[in-house]
């Protein structure tokens, strides 16, 4: 049993695992900018990527709704907030903000994972 052979993979395969194509990248860019411009007071916050999930941009509104799609790194997130002109934070300095965590009490099936 290879317990560890994912540890055991260079960086070309962990790339390659999570290389995106245009299409896929420009359609998350749509959906993320038609979130944006659906609500009011959108934040963008980035989250790093881990050994198990890659790095992703989160979005929440002021409502505490909130969506996420994957991303290369944290300046890949800060492009795509620029262009959709809202504010990117890094979750890893700011946290997640209060009104997601309520929403999240509030909504119990309504959290979404992609």
């Amino acid at each position: 049993m290879k317990l560890f052979s994912r540890l055991r993979k260079n960086k070309s395969d962990y790339e390659k695992m999570n290389r995106r194509n245009r299409s896929e990248r420009n359609a998350d860019f749509v959906y993320l900018s038609d979130f944006a411009a659906s609500r009011q007071n959108v934040r963008g916050y980035y989250e790093e990527g881990t050994a198990r999930e890659p790095a992703s941009l989160l979005l929440v509104a002021e409502s505490g709704e909130w969506t996420r799609r994957k991303v290369r790194d944290g300046d890949e997130a800060r492009r795509l907030c620029g262009k959709m002109e809202i504010e990117c934070l890094s979750v890893a300095a700011a946290g997640y903000p209060p009104q997601m965590r309520q929403w999240n009490r509030e909504h119990p099936n309504s959290v979404r994972r992609s």
